[in-house]
């Protein structure tokens, strides 16, 4: 994929019809450095930071103004744990991008469970609690209409705050997602 995403799949991805997001939004390695994408409805500002230090590492910018931002940090070539400190409605909220921890269903599962053929589907679909680089949440997976729809760590006790577009949900003070990765 070129540096600069294409209108189209902004398109997709803000109506929900984009098959893979984690090729688009996250963290990815390119030619100028590391580059950080999110859809973010409504926001107003996205700052990439960097938890251990707390420091702000890069703005991204707004390329959509539905709330597609983009930036890249040309110093840094290799993949790190990072937050994002995102502004909605005047207020900061730092989130960790459900995006940086990539697709959590391993492909055999997804395999089996497409097929028809899983043994114990129930360890797999529906809510999981876990711990994903030290963030514990809860890890949802659902079969929608013939396909397969992983989600991603969500805050355990989730109140929804009404946005749906993004998947968001607003819970003791973070922002956590359940985005989709139809197959």
């Amino acid at each position: 994929m070129s540096d600069r995403v294409d209108r189209d799949v902004i398109n997709a991805l803000i109506a929900g019809h984009f098959a893979d997001p984690f090729s688009v939004l996250g963290m990815h390695r390119t030619e100028a450095g590391l580059e950080v994408r999110a859809l973010l409805p409504d926001a107003t500002e996205v700052w990439v930071i960097e938890p251990k230090t707390g420091r702000k590492v890069a703005n991204l910018e707004c390329l959509d103004s539905r709330g597609f931002f983009s930036g890249i940090m040309p110093r840094r070539k290799n993949p790190f744990r990072y937050q994002l400190a995102v502004i909605w409605h005047g207020q900061q909220n730092l989130i960790d991008d459900p995006y940086s921890f990539g697709p959590l269903l391993k492909e055999m599962d997804a395999w089996l469970l497409s097929e028809g053929t899983h043994l114990r589907p129930y360890e797999t679909l529906g809510a999981q609690a876990g711990t994903i680089d030290g963030i514990t949440g809860t890890r949802s997976a659902s079969r929608l209409s013939g396909s397969l729809t992983t989600g991603r760590v969500v805050a355990i006790g989730c109140a929804c705050a009404g946005r749906r577009a993004s998947g968001s949900c607003l819970s003791r003070g973070r922002i956590t997602a359940s985005s989709t990765n139809s197959k």
